[in-house]
């Protein structure tokens, strides 16, 4: 580090060795994508512990500035959810419609 001449020089020296380089960035971002749309629950994970690794998957996302809507998000949990929870997805989606009817109907 001391043999950087500007504070100029020295930023752009710890951004790389700390950040990584553009390309880096972009291939972190690439991966963290392709996991995001192959999330899936595992036949052994807790809820608890699904939601923990999707909001991992999320947090590095939005860090890269790669990141997707909120409502997505919703989504993408409901549908990678194991089938044994296919009643509680079914009645959460019923009364997400609801609400949303209710917010329509009602401003």
């Amino acid at each position: 580090m001391s043999e950087k001449s500007t504070a100029k020089a020295m930023f752009a020296s710890l951004c790389v060795n700390y950040e990584g380089s553009k390309k880096v960035r972009e291939a972190k971002a690439l991966m963290l994508v392709h996991q995001y749309e192959l999330f899936k629950m595992k036949d052994d994970e807790s809820i608890e512990q699904m939601y923990s690794g999707f909001q991992t998957l999320v947090f590095g996302l939005q860090i890269l500035k790669k990141s997707y809507v909120t409502s997505y998000h919703a989504s993408k949990i409901l549908r990678s959810l194991h089938a044994r929870y296919l009643l509680g997805r079914v009645i959460f989606q019923m009364n997400l419609i609801w609400l949303i009817f209710l917010a329509i109907s009602y401003p």
